[in-house]
């Protein structure tokens, strides 16, 4: 169970949704269901949850049309009682604990490290240790002490 303010935000379209390509005139595709199951088990185990998208921004001219969108898409693939407990929002703030998005890149905390690059890098050197190389295990094994101790400084 969470405490205070902390929270998860989802994006919509690509991460639990499928892209169908419009975003507008009410259209959201069918549920990625991997992410509502995560989605149903974080409000069921009293996590907060909110649901970040660029669709209820406040420049965007239809935002209430498409706030209503993504709520009806809630209560379709959650049922109301879980969709009621979800924000739709299109900012994040200081207490937001993890974004899920397409679009985010992670990013070693205080280090200007991409994960998406280290796990590359270390893949690489994996791949070569397995053609018989091993020049490169010193490498692999510097990536993954970096991303043990970025990912022990996340349960802080």
């Amino acid at each position: 169970m969470s405490s205070g303010k902390a929270w998860w935000g989802f994006d919509v379209d690509k991460t639990i949704a499928i892209d169908e390509g419009n975003t507008r005139g009410g259209v959201i595709g069918a549920p990625i269901k991997s992410l509502i199951r995560r989605i149903k088990y974080y409000l069921r185990t009293g996590r907060k949850v909110s649901i970040v998208s660029a669709r209820v921004h406040p420049s965007e001219p239809d935002m209430l049309d498409q706030y209503r969108t993504i709520y009806q898409f809630l209560v379709g693939v959650l049922g109301k009682e879980l969709a009621d407990k979800i924000d739709i929002r299109s900012d994040k703030d200081r207490h937001m604990i993890a974004l899920y998005d397409d679009r985010a890149e992670q990013v070693i905390p205080n280090k200007g490290i991409l994960v998406r690059e280290e796990l590359r890098r270390t893949v690489e050197a994996l791949q070569t240790i397995a053609n018989g190389d091993r020049a490169p295990y010193l490498v692999a094994q510097q990536a993954l002490s970096r991303l043990d101790s970025w990912s022990l400084d996340l349960t802080k």
